[in-house]
């Protein structure tokens, strides 16, 4: 009986999705601002309860439960921002809004294929079967020492070495000096550490202790240096490893925790862009500074601005050349390679300010869809996208869903090369060295 209601409500919410793709499409050419704003806000709403008649138990570590929250903020912002301090939404923020809004139910379409079942038992008994080399685990922990100090050594050699003087520096200008190598480095260092978190459960207690101890040191190093995305992967791996242990579910208390959380992080980037810049700041002109600057507003520019470039006759589409080809050739050098393509940032950077260095846009997904396919892209794209999803949480192996949990904000703020130039890398030591070396044992 249960079963049959939990199977009425899914349908019902899986026919507001196709209601509000249509509503969207009347939307698009018939301008409503407080409408979209409403329908998308909605959709959210939408979105939790499929996902939560989709499985017996909801946890607040669902993937697509984080997805759903990160695609409705990077899309909520500008339009919202603008209807409450003008009134009225720019056209082409307005045609941006519905396009982004539409990835929403679609999103929710792919994701309604999945298959009965939890992705905390799968984790459970891929935990409970495999077995841990205590040799491997020494290997690990010896490349992460080293690596760690080649990372102490940088902030050193810049003056940002647990000095408190570095949240009044521009970061832009203290990480120039950053290589293709360091970046590497950072992620590689992720992926040891995401390695001993997916396996904690399995570890002894000497390896907890040292694990936790590096993990510690390295947050407050990048902390002090004003560094926070490259730990938030591992903050939120142990995240999900220990709702799992929990098995804590998705509420209304854990939703607020979680917003509370993120605008915390957009507060605290506030308050170090306004010290860094020589600004003070009384706790109401701080909180709305970070409402309308912050990591959500944008990014969002990169699909309104492309929207508007769109209707000038001489805007040339992709049709999913960079999709296909920059995740190639972000791997080979420019110097191998000077036709290389520039990244999707750099290319809107170019044509909305010409030649500037010092300015920087993250360039959404969605974005980068449009670019492909036109308004309708980034809706299709995104029922695969949903389906991607589900097909991840009924693996028995749930190391590829814990590895695309943790980069959930680098795929939301980011273009598809750089998304997957950064998971190659943050997954070698989890994912790729461990199958490699099970396939030299087979043969």
């Amino acid at each position: 009986m249960a079963s049959n209601i939990r199977n009425f409500f899914l349908s019902l919410g899986i026919l507001q999705c196709f209601i509000l793709l249509i509503a969207y499409s009347i939307l698009y050419f018939i301008k409503l601002d407080l409408c979209v704003i409403g329908l998308f806000i909605y959709s959210l709403f939408l979105g939790f309860f499929i996902l939560k008649n989709k499985v017996k138990r909801l946890l607040i570590n669902d993937s697509a439960v984080i997805f759903l929250l990160f695609l409705f903020l990077y899309g909520i912002f500008n339009g919202t921002i603008q209807l409450i301090l003008n009134g009225i939404i720019d056209d082409n923020v307005y045609e941006a809004t519905v396009i982004y809004a539409a990835t929403v139910p679609c999103f929710l379409l792919g994701f309604s294929f999945k298959k009965r079942g939890t992705y905390k038992r799968n984790y459970d008994e891929h935990i409970n079967f495999i077995a841990v080399s205590n040799k491997y685990n020494a290997l690990l922990l010896f490349i992460l020492l080293l690596l760690m100090l080649y990372k102490t050594y940088f902030f050193y050699s810049i003056g940002m070495l647990f000095s408190s003087s570095a949240l009044n520096v521009n970061r832009l200008e203290a990480f120039a000096q950053v290589s293709q190598i360091d970046v590497v480095i950072g992620l590689l260092i992720s992926s040891i550490f995401l390695y001993f978190i997916y396996y904690y459960p399995k570890l002894n207690r000497k390896t907890k202790i040292i694990i936790s101890i590096f993990l510690i040191y390295y947050v407050l190093l990048l902390v002090m240096a004003g560094n926070r995305r490259d730990f938030i992967p591992m903050l939120l791996g142990a995240f999900w490893v220990f709702v799992n242990l929990r098995n804590i579910r998705f509420s209304t208390l854990g939703f607020i925790i979680l917003l509370f959380g993120i605008f915390s992080f957009n507060i605290l980037g506030s308050l170090r862009a306004n010290m860094a810049n020589g600004l003070e700041m009384n706790s109401e002109t701080l909180l709305v500074d970070a409402m309308t600057s912050n990591e959500f507003v944008y990014p969002f520019y990169t699909l309104s601005d492309e929207v508007q470039w769109s209707k000038r006759n001489d805007y040339e589409y992709e049709y999913g050349k960079t999709i296909l080809l920059n995740p190639i050739t972000v791997f080979i050098p420019r110097s191998i390679y000077p036709e290389k393509p520039t990244s999707l940032a750099n290319d809107f950077v170019w044509k909305k300010y010409g030649n500037q260095e010092s300015i920087g846009y993250a360039y959404t997904p969605v974005s980068e869809f449009f670019i492909n396919f036109g308004a309708l892209g980034p809706a299709i794209v995104y029922i695969f996208i949903g389906a991607f999803f589900a097909y991840i949480q009924m693996r028995k192996s749930q190391i590829l869903h814990f590895l695309v949990f943790v980069t959930i904000l680098d795929f939301c703020r980011g273009e598809v090369a750089t998304f997957f130039y950064q998971f190659l890398f943050i997954s070698f030591f989890i994912l790729i060295l461990p199958k490699f070396k099970r396939l030299m044992v087979k043969q």
